[in-house]
């Protein structure tokens, strides 16, 4: 499966979860919510039961808002995590056209705090939305590995073939990590996993 696919595949089931989460949160936060009024505000039997002591009307409204609160968790955890996807589209969009994918347009552009940014780009690469990536805290960037969906080797090569010129791409090995990646024949490029010089001969 391609990165492309995989990240995608990765994005829809996000979203479904965040619908399922939504419709489940506002459902039982509803329930919580009229079982909270109904022991609040009792109808004349239910006020007769708990005047009799069959009822415990402080449970009642204890269980009420304990669903209330559950139900208002999972709306607010679907709705962080429909943020976080449409944030991930944001970024991509931002880093995209920069061969060195730094995060520190993405802070300027969104004026969010770059710490913001990195935490929420770790988020993103543990769901599965970067694939094969990771982040450069000391040179700030997103260093993305090879096949990945926004990968700078892709892009590269997307814009020859636009552009009617092929692009040979060379496998090298890392001397300094020892991972496979692949460079443009007769250039030099960063190691994608641990940032050291590559040349393709």
């Amino acid at each position: 499966m391609k990165a492309s696919t995989r990240s995608k595949a990765k994005i829809t089931l996000s979203q479904t979860k965040q619908l399922i989460f939504t419709i489940i949160g506002w459902s039982i936060a509803g329930f919580g919510l009229l079982a909270m009024l109904a022991f609040c505000f009792p109808a004349k039997e239910t006020a007769e039961k708990i005047r009799s002591g069959e009822t415990d009307q402080i449970g009642g409204i204890i269980a009420g808002a304990v669903l209330l609160a559950a139900g208002g968790a999972m709306v607010f955890f679907s709705f962080r995590q429909r943020r976080l996807i449409k944030d991930f589209k944001n970024y991509v969009k931002i880093i995209a056209p920069d061969p060195e994918n730094s995060i520190e347009p993405i802070a300027a552009e969104m004026n969010i705090p770059l710490e913001t940014v990195k935490t929420n780009i770790r988020k993103m690469i543990k769901k599965g939305y970067f694939v094969n990536a990771r982040l450069d805290d000391t040179n700030n960037r997103l260093i993305l590995g090879l096949g990945n969906t926004y990968d700078i080797l892709d892009r590269k090569e997307n814009e020859a073939i636009e552009a009617n010129k092929p692009v040979d791409l060379v496998p090298v090995t890392c001397p300094g990590c020892g991972m496979k990646t692949a460079v443009p024949r007769g250039k030099t490029a960063r190691c994608e996993y641990c940032g050291s010089w590559l040349q393709a001969l």
